[in-house]
C-alpha cells in the first residue's frame, strides 16, 4: 500500500492574495494553478454595479461562479438567469455577466 502526503496548507486571508485588474474588474488571485499542482485557480473578482463582463469563450480552463453579495446577471448562449448571495453558475459555451444593485 502506498501512502500520500497531504496537500501543503494554504490559507489567504480576506483581502490577501495577488491583486490586479481588467478595466474595472478586479482581480484577486486567492489560489494560483501552481499552488494546486494546475489542478485549478480560485479567483475573487469585485466589480462595480453596472460594470459589464463581454461575453467570452474559456478554451483553457473551466470557470465556476458563487456570488457573494448583491446580484449578478449571466447569460451563456440563449439562457440569461438573475443570482444572489449563494448563487452558482458554471460557464457553460459563452458567457457575459452584469451587477446588479
Amino acid at each position: 500500500m502506498t501512502t500520500s502526503e497531504p496537500p501543503p496548507l494554504t490559507v489567504v486571508q480576506p483581502g490577501g492574495g495577488r491583486v490586479g485588474s481588467l478595466g474595472d474588474i478586479g482581480v484577486h488571485f486567492k489560489l494560483w494553478g501552481e499552488d494546486t499542482g494546475g489542478a485549478l485557480a480560485v479567483v475573487e473578482h469585485p466589480f462595480p454595479v453596472g460594470a459589464l463582463v463581454a461575453p467570452h469563450l474559456h478554451t483553457r480552463e473551466d470557470e465556476y461562479s458563487i456570488v457573494t453579495e448583491g446580484e449578478i446577471g449571466f447569460r451563456s448562449g440563449d439562457r440569461e438567469v438573475v443570482l444572489g448571495p449563494g448563487g452558482y453558475r458554471n460557464a457553460g459555451q459563452c458567457s457575459g455577466f452584469q451587477p446588479g444593485g
